[in-house]
C-alpha cells in the first residue's frame, strides 16, 4: 500500500495542474451597440473581447478589439442560459435608468459568468428607483 501512495499523490497533482478551469484558455467576442458600464466604467458601444486575467480565477478584462477601451470585472460562474444563441459571445445587461450595467457574460459550450454589481452600480439602481408616496390616510 505504502508504494502506490506516492503515485497516486502524482497522479492527483498531474490531474489538478492539467485540468482547466472553465475560462482559462479561452477569448470571446461581442459587439454591443450602446455604452455600457462595467465596474464603473463607461465604455462606449463597439466590439468587445472577453479574456480571463492571468492568476485570478474570477476576474475577466472586458477590453475594445481597438484597444480603446478596457474594464476589469469580477464574476462568477452559474448555469449556462437556457436560451439558444447562435452567437459565440453575448452580453447581458441590467438597465437601470438610461444606463446599461453589463450583468452577465455567456460564452457558447461554458458556464455563463455572472458579473457581481459593484456599490456604485447599486447606487444608481437605488437612484432611479421612483419615489413613492403612501396614500394619506384618515
Amino acid at each position: 500500500m505504502k508504494k502506490w501512495l506516492p503515485l497516486v499523490a502524482l497522479s492527483f497533482c498531474v490531474l489538478a495542474l492539467n485540468a482547466p478551469s472553465a475560462f482559462a484558455q479561452s477569448s470571446a467576442t461581442a459587439k454591443v451597440p450602446f455604452p455600457f458600464i462595467v465596474d464603473g466604467r463607461v465604455l462606449p458601444a463597439g466590439e468587445y473581447r472577453v479574456t480571463p486575467v492571468e492568476d485570478y480565477a474570477d476576474v475577466m478584462a472586458i477590453t475594445s478589439t481597438n484597444s480603446q477601451s478596457q474594464a476589469l470585472t469580477v464574476v462568477e460562474s452559474v448555469e449556462p442560459s437556457r436560451a439558444t444563441n447562435p452567437e459565440p459571445c453575448t452580453f447581458q445587461f441590467r438597465k437601470v435608468g438610461d444606463h446599461y450595467f453589463l450583468s452577465q457574460i455567456d460564452i457558447a459550450g461554458q458556464d455563463s459568468l455572472r458579473v457581481t454589481l459593484t456599490q456604485k452600480e447599486i447606487t444608481a439602481a437605488i437612484a432611479a428607483i421612483p419615489a413613492v408616496t403612501s396614500p394619506t390616510t384618515r
